[in-house]
């Protein structure tokens, strides 16, 4: 039987629902990049409103954004899949494509079930390859965890921790950065976590390992 290759499916849209159900997977997480003169919307009208207005008033930069990311981004693609395969197995990466969508909000939302990911509106290409990069990471280790622990909930703040600081011990990598370069940091609050695994990481003998390893070194 022949076996699987492993790919990345995407598809890029630019839609203003998929943002505004976006702003409800990462309301809860502002704090962890504070963003200056950001105010977050007090309801689901507010948060609609701004959308809203927003691809009214920018249609044709939001237009331009999408297409300049995905012409890059179907340069990188090959590429992002060859260094990934490296860390997961084939099992690991999803079957199904992932809408990729330009959104307002300062930090960027991730849908596993919906199977969504954003990229910021404003910026460039090159700064949202490497968001899309550091997105299908996660989705790539959530589902390699999922395999490796079944039981063990992926919505918990530890499993998120680790694959925050998972993905800049991968990201800042020189191999990595030849083809996302970005500067990469963990965010100030998984700094202490980062240096306490960055050890664990350089002397790692597989992703499993480093993972059953770091787990619990990632409880405060």
């Amino acid at each position: 039987m022949k076996q699987d290759k492993a790919k990345i499916k995407t598809l890029f849209v630019v839609d203003p629902m998929m943002d505004i159900d976006g702003y409800y997977k990462i309301k809860e997480f502002f704090h962890l990049n504070p963003t200056t003169g950001f105010i977050a919307p007090v309801d689901h009208a507010a948060v609609t409103e701004r959308v809203l207005n927003y691809h009214h008033s920018n249609q044709e930069d939001l237009i331009r954004i999408g297409k300049e990311t995905e012409a890059l981004w179907r340069t990188k693609e090959e590429e992002f899949v060859r260094l990934a395969s490296r860390l997961f197995s084939v099992e690991s990466f999803p079957k199904s494509a992932y809408s990729c969508y330009p959104t307002i909000w300062p930090l960027i939302a991730r849908d596993p079930l919906l199977l969504r990911i954003a990229f910021p509106a404003t910026g460039n290409a090159q700064t949202a390859c490497y968001v899309i990069a550091h997105e299908l990471l996660h989705e790539l280790f959530f589902r390699h965890v999922h395999k490796l622990l079944p039981d063990l909930d992926l919505n918990g703040e530890v499993v998120f921790i680790l694959s925050e600081v998972f993905n800049v011990f991968v990201l800042e990598s020189t191999e990595w950065q030849q083809v996302f370069p970005y500067d990469v940091q963990p965010y100030s609050d998984h700094k202490k976590i980062y240096t306490l695994l960055k050890p664990v990481w350089d002397q790692k003998v597989s992703i499993e390992a480093f993972i059953l390893e770091a787990l619990p070194m990632c409880v405060e």
